[in-house]
């Protein structure tokens, strides 16, 4: 078993000179490994009085400035000399880097440098519409136009944060893993081509970052679902997790009737995100946007159910998702989290969840409120079918596919890419019975026609189908399939090329060319 701790802040909002609460706070956080766990507060009795420590890392959730990143007269007017991947963004952000970028510190502000790496996430207010094109430089223009200079700024403020994304090839200021990082390889500034969501392995819990919301297209931006998808389902469906975003997960009207986030994010979206989440082992989420959150901690939010995924009865027994709701970073308020559990890699063993709210309005800043959870290995979770969907226009993201094949490296879902036709997706269907799971598929090619569903329905090849193999199976130390991927490759592929993975279909590709595809499974 591992511990780990870290902190979530909400809501910097950084106007124009605002950094003095924000920089008290960096005082307090600074320190924060010398505080004991308080008592009275419902923690885990065998944490109480014992060392906070020095946390892993500090989440943002969204909400870095008031206004994008603003302007900044001097450097926009050097349009020759200056380059995107240097740019340092207008006042707004200059204010955010002297208090959380270690490269950019300042006089009379204190720097976050005391809670380990900072893990920033964007929010509404990063994205403003009505700062027009005042400053936009021509040289950004093919990641940027006029009136997404100010969210671009903020774009761009990740990609060199997390990938070290700059001419000056110093590297980044707090490191990713690229493969748990939605961007380019060697970076990019392209937000609407990558979502520049992450995750981060903690130890016993991996810990995503979704700027604004999970899902979120506004402004054409790239939604990250699929990559989402993609990442939880190789992590596994008993993973411990915890989700950052801006935006609640709980019905926010009950909380502020006057909020517009609607026009942004309604509930049919949340449901979206809560299906695609609802296999796995999600501890909470921790969100933003509320300034000063009112009610219980944590907030109980109860899951949809997708009906013929999951078993019914598997879903309606999970525990209602919890909520945490720090407030607003500017009114030094925040949440710690203290999370033991099993690493990546071991067996999975019970996680425990601890959490406290902390809130400086009034000096000093002092802890309100806390909790403790301890979570059992969840059920395990097997394949027990498969489903083909068809669809007539490409859509990875749609919630008719919460819990789809993704393909390992990222590439298309798609089985008909590259061929026309309809757009054909495999989808998963789950149960907690070993004795109902099926242990291999096969596939085969024919101009006939057979009773199960054509994969090349629409293209002007040869049919294909792709059939689970049930029990008894060929092998009696067969095991049933806990997890099912494509692979797409530009070669042929062997079981023996990917370690962790047990089985493997024929090229479902064969004899129409292009990639190499097949379905690819561990047990």
């Amino acid at each position: 078993m591992t511990v780990t701790t870290f902190i979530t802040l909400g809501d910097p909002q950084l106007g124009t000179g605002d950094v003095s609460s924000l920089s008290t706070l960096n005082d307090y956080l600074n320190d924060i490994s010398t505080k004991t766990y308080p008592d009275g507060m419902g923690l885990s009795t065998s944490i109480v009085n014992t060392p906070i420590g020095t946390p892993s890392g500090v989440f943002i959730a969204g909400d870095l400035t008031l206004d994008g990143g603003d302007r900044y007269g001097v450097e926009q007017a050097d349009i020759f000399g200056k380059n995107p991947a240097n740019y340092l963004g207008g006042n707004s952000l200059s204010n955010v880097r002297k208090l959380y970028d270690p490269w950019h510190t300042a006089k009379g502000v204190t720097p976050l440098t005391g809670c380990g790496s900072i893990y920033f996430g964007l929010g509404n207010h990063d994205f403003p519409d009505h700062c027009g094109g005042a400053g936009w430089r021509f040289f950004d223009n093919s990641y940027s136009d006029k009136k997404d200079y100010a969210r671009y700024q903020m774009w761009d403020f990740i990609a060199q944060m997390h990938t070290g994304f700059t001419c000056k090839n110093r590297g980044p200021r707090f490191p990713i893993p690229i493969e748990h990082f939605d961007t380019a390889k060697e970076g990019s500034y392209d937000w609407k081509k990558y979502s520049f969501n992450y995750f981060i392995d903690l130890g016993p819990v991996d810990v995503y970052q979704l700027h604004s919301y999970g899902g979120d297209a506004d402004n054409g931006r790239e939604t990250g679902i699929d990559w989402l998808k993609r990442n939880l389902a190789l992590r596994g469906y008993k993973r411990p997790v915890i989700i950052v975003q801006h935006f609640l997960f709980s019905d926010w009207y009950e909380i502020d009737p006057e909020d517009k986030v609607t026009g942004i994010w309604n509930l049919a979206q949340r449901d979206h995100l809560m299906t695609v989440l609802l296999p796995y082992n999600v501890l909470a989420v921790s969100v933003g946007h509320v300034h000063n959150p009112p009610g219980p901690l944590p907030r109980g939010v109860v899951w949809p159910i997708f009906q013929d995924v999951l078993p019914v009865d598997w879903a309606a027994r999970k525990k209602p998702l919890n909520e945490i709701l720090p407030g607003a970073a500017f009114y030094k308020r925040f949440g710690l989290f203290r999370v033991e559990g099993a690493l990546w890699g071991q067996p999975p063993a019970p996680t425990t969840l601890d959490i406290l709210y902390a809130d400086g309005r009034k000096q000093p800043i002092d802890w309100t409120k806390g909790f403790t959870q301890t979570f059992d290995v969840p059920v395990a979770l097997y394949v027990r079918d498969i489903q083909i969907v068809f669809m007539d226009k490409k859509d990875e993201n749609t919630p008719l596919l919460p819990t789809p094949c993704t393909e390992l490296s990222g590439q298309s879902c798609n089985i008909n890419e590259g061929f026309g036709g309809s757009y054909v997706y495999i989808r998963p269907l789950l149960t907690t019975n070993p004795q109902e799971g099926i242990h291999s598929l096969t596939t085969w090619t024919s101009k006939d026609t057979f009773a199960y569903e054509n994969l090349s329905k629409g293209t002007n090849t040869n049919n294909r189908y792709v059939i689970p193999v049930r029990s008894p199976p060929p092998d009696p130390e067969s095991k049933p399939m806990t997890g099912l991927f494509l692979l797409r490759s530009e070669k042929a592929e062997t079981i023996q090329d990917h370690p962790g993975f047990t089985g493997m279909t024929s090229n479902i590709n064969e004899g129409r060319g292009k990639s190499f595809l097949y379905l690819i499974w561990r047990t």
